[in-house]
């Protein structure tokens, strides 16, 4: 279960929410849609990627999480400094991070993360907490309201994760001894193979990235049955990035070379299609002509759903 009340919410490494250690603070009461199920697609959305490709993740829907609570200080100056800092951590549009931290420090409990964009930020008129007993502590507060969009439904374990390939091994042609009736199969590219384990109870995007020397590389996920190919070249050292989360494949030098996916070869990163599951994935990686020290690294976060 992803900590709510009982977790501090750090936006974007600015403001920490509901840190109860911390004076002045941004004490939480409610948060709404942290654990809500993901929206439902709308029925005239359209799903692409019938020719391997898509826009955006494969997994849709999303959330919006509200925050509700009182920013507490000790004197006016204090409240004043930290409303203004909370609206300037929310100000703008662009998708940044939330992490979730929990009180408790069991390994059960991982730091999470979602990637959101702000909606609104709200910080009314300031009261005093006149009707509190220790109100010469508490001298001021003021209620504040805070809303991000998260574009896709789930969280993701801080901690990331790498699985690199192994050494190269021929991959076999016709075995002996033979059987009627022979079929004939040449033998095929070397292949390196790694298990990535997703211990999250939901499916995540990898990060692929590959270096050569290695002639139209592929990568498969023989636990899925899936596939994705290129049809490019790669000198010693070279390196292509796939990336899963935003299907777009880039050289180091970040050129995009997303046109050189074997579209009619690839089912991958379909629509649907999953890049991790939960649990162990076999992985592999080859090609049409690879050599060592040619490998594939994935890598990934743990996720969860809520």
């Amino acid at each position: 279960m992803i900590p709510g009340l009982s977790g501090k919410h750090t936006w974007d490494g600015q403001v920490v929410l509901n840190d109860l250690t911390a004076w002045p603070r941004y004490r939480v009461e409610r948060i709404i849609g942290l654990h809500a199920r993901p929206d439902a697609d709308a029925p005239a959305d359209k799903l692409p990627g019938g020719i391997g490709e898509v826009p955006r993740r494969s997994t849709h829907g999303g959330r919006t999480i509200v925050y509700e609570g009182l920013i507490e200080a000790g004197t006016y100056a204090e409240l004043e400094t930290a409303r203004d800092e909370l609206l300037a951590a929310f100000a703008g549009t662009d998708p940044r991070q939330m992490s979730v931290t929990s009180f408790l420090t069991d390994l059960a409990r991982p730091v999470v993360f979602f990637t959101a964009r702000p909606v609104t930020c709200e910080v009314p008129d300031e009261h005093p907490a006149l009707d509190r007993l220790d109100a010469l502590t508490y001298g001021h507060e003021r209620r504040f309201t805070v809303a991000v969009r998260a574009g896709e439904p789930r969280y993701y374990a801080a901690a990331e994760k790498n699985a690199q390939t192994s050494e190269l091994a021929p991959t076999s042609g016709t075995p002996l001894p033979w059987t009627l009736p022979v079929v004939l199969t040449a033998p095929g590219a070397s292949a390196g193979t790694v298990q990535a384990v997703n211990d999250g109870r939901a499916p995540t995007d990898p990060v692929v990235t590959i270096t050569g020397p290695v002639t139209n590389p592929y990568v498969a996920n023989d636990t899925l049955g899936t596939r994705l190919q290129l049809n490019l070249s790669l000198a010693a050292g070279a390196t292509v990035r796939l990336d899963f989360a935003t299907r777009a494949i880039t050289l180091l030098s970040g050129a995009d070379v997303t046109q050189t996916l074997d579209a009619a070869s690839s089912d991958w990163w379909d629509d649907g299609i999953d890049g991790l599951r939960p649990g162990t994935n076999q992985l592999r990686f080859g090609g049409d002509a690879v050599q060592d020290p040619a490998h594939a690294v994935f890598t990934y976060h743990d996720a969860y759903w809520s």
